[in-house]
């Protein structure tokens, strides 16, 4: 299967990093977990990547880009960091310098608030006089609690993760659970039919109203699906998908199923592309920032992943996607 790649509309307007960009050193990598990722590259003997990361209390954000040098190299990098809202707040800052064999640096935007907020983010890197393709990073930080019942309320602790996750509160599992909501309780599972007029009865107004997707017979399904995931990601929205959950690359049950299970998409990472291929535009996604609610955990997970837990099974719909539109 083709590697889907995002139609340009959310991204590609701002890909390049702008001015005025503070001016640094390459420094040690140290401080937060690195979240949302981009696949590591290597080119000229250094190995590099894109980070998102954020503060032990979540409240703010920064862009990183990693590198690990296996030969003394010549590397410029800059890193552009954008939070959307009221102040529209943004960070670019540039490093350099020649790194000796068997470095391992970073470099940073400086931290901005980002609360349930989105945060747009993008890096390059020059090796050696050579510009690599651009990193872009779109996310937030998730918040979710592991389902209470482990049998049945997958759909209740994502459909709540993702409330957490855009307003910072939400009702509990059992009450998104109940008759007047997701039904859960009466019927043992969560019927998708369910979950969008549930996220749009919680939801704050002033968002987008989600919808629920089914690309399956739509002859280009996981294009489609994964365009419509990005952009809803982009808006700041995080996206339920249903899965297989023994498909998933962090199962211990590898052996197939006929459960389905909601997982919640939060984050993208990717690289700039101007091959015309697929959809034609934007970029190509590599990794999906995901939230499992059996395990309460965060993961990574790639395109072909992605693809493989929602059609590797008989009993699981072919793409389908909660987003927001």
């Amino acid at each position: 299967m083709r590697i889907p790649v995002v139609l340009a509309g959310t991204a590609v307007a701002s890909i390049l990093l702008v001015a005025p960009a503070d001016a640094a050193s390459w420094g040690g990598q140290s401080g937060a977990k690195y979240e949302t990722c981009t696949n590591s590259r290597t080119y000229k003997n250094v190995a590099y990547t894109a980070c998102m990361q954020h503060n032990a209390g979540f409240a703010k954000a920064r862009i990183v880009i990693r590198v690990k040098t296996s030969a003394k190299r010549a590397v410029k990098g800059g890193v552009y960091l954008q939070v959307p809202g009221k102040s529209d707040i943004s960070s670019t800052v540039t490093c350099s310098g020649t790194l000796a064999k068997g470095a391992n640096k970073q470099c940073s935007t400086t931290w901005l608030p980002a609360n349930r907020v989105v945060q747009n983010g993008n890096g390059y890197i020059i090796i050696a006089g050579s510009k690599r393709p651009t990193m872009i990073l779109r996310g937030m930080h998730a918040n979710g609690k592991k389902q209470e019942n482990s049998a049945k309320y997958c759909g209740p602790a994502t459909v709540q993760a993702a409330l957490w996750t855009i307003k910072g509160s939400a009702p509990s599992q059992n009450t998104l659970a109940s008759t007047s909501n997701l039904q859960t309780n009466r019927y043992g599972f969560t019927f998708p039919s369910k979950l969008a007029g549930v996220l749009n009865k919680y939801k704050p107004g002033s968002i987008d109203k989600y919808h629920l997707y089914d690309f399956g017979p739509s002859g280009q399904s996981s294009e489609l699906a994964f365009k419509q995931i990005h952009q809803s990601i982009a808006n700041a929205n995080p996206v339920v998908y249903l899965v297989d959950p023994s498909k998933l690359p962090w199962s211990s049950n590898p052996t197939g199923t006929n459960i389905r299970h909601y997982i919640l998409l939060y984050g993208s990472a990717g690289y700039h592309t101007t091959s015309d291929t697929n959809l034609n535009g934007g970029y190509i996604v590599d990794h999906f920032s995901a939230w499992d609610p059996a395990s309460g955990s965060n993961h990574n997970i790639t395109v072909p992943q992605l693809i493989h837990a929602s059609t590797a099974s008989q009993y699981i719909d072919d793409d389908l996607v909660f987003a927001a539109r």
